[in-house]
């Protein structure tokens, strides 16, 4: 029984050592890890008023590589790319937003367009698609759907998109004309219905 003492000696030695060298590493930590949070949100501070969306970009990066906990700031990143037109830069944070479940609807949106601009519609349709399953999402998807679906001379697929994008934007004349263009050889009653709600709003 008693060379079973120094073993449990040790272990209570060592548990002791580390319980007094605890306070040193957190001491350590925080040394470390504050000034870098505090600058994550110098840099979001920063970024609405930057001069260029390129420069807001940065910010939010910069910020969400700071702030780990704000995952939604890579999206404000793709965003600030995206409307400075570096598509792939764009692409690439909202990859991360989508990795971290931060996406919002108008991420989602904004997600299928930049690979839609970068020549890859069929990855744009694949994210659009994937964003109507989310809660609450963007109605532009429809929109955006119908008009891929048009390209690919899936009129009827077309259709029903856009009829889903119509019927929560009864105002819009331009969706009622291109519904009406698109029923005009499956559905002329509709197709001539849509076509008079257009010139009706905006003769």
């Amino acid at each position: 029984m008693s060379a079973a003492h120094p073993p449990i000696t040790f272990i209570i030695q060592a548990m002791r050592n580390a319980l007094r060298a605890l306070p040193v590493l957190l001491a350590l930590a925080l040394a470390i890890s504050v000034p870098i949070v505090r600058s994550g949100y110098s840099e979001l501070a920063q970024a609405p008023g930057a001069p260029s969306h390129l420069e807001a970009a940065g910010h939010y990066r910069s910020a969400a590589w700071r702030i780990p906990w704000r995952a939604e700031l890579h999206e404000l990143a793709g965003h600030e790319y995206y409307y400075a037109r570096e598509y792939a830069l764009a692409e690439a944070q909202y990859q991360k937003a989508f990795q971290r479940h931060a996406l919002s609807a108008d991420g989602w949106v904004a997600w299928g367009d930049v690979n839609y601009l970068m020549g890859d519609p069929e990855h744009a349709a694949e994210i659009w698609e994937q964003g109507l399953a989310q809660i609450n999402p963007s109605e532009n998807l429809y929109s955006r759907l119908a008009q891929i679906y048009k390209e690919k001379k899936d009129y009827a697929k077309a259709a029903e998109y856009l009829q889903r994008y119509v019927s929560n934007h009864l105002e819009d004349a331009s969706a009622h004309y291109r519904l009406g263009l698109l029923l005009t050889l499956s559905d002329p009653n509709t197709a001539a219905s849509e076509l008079i709600t257009a010139s009706q709003i905006n003769p």
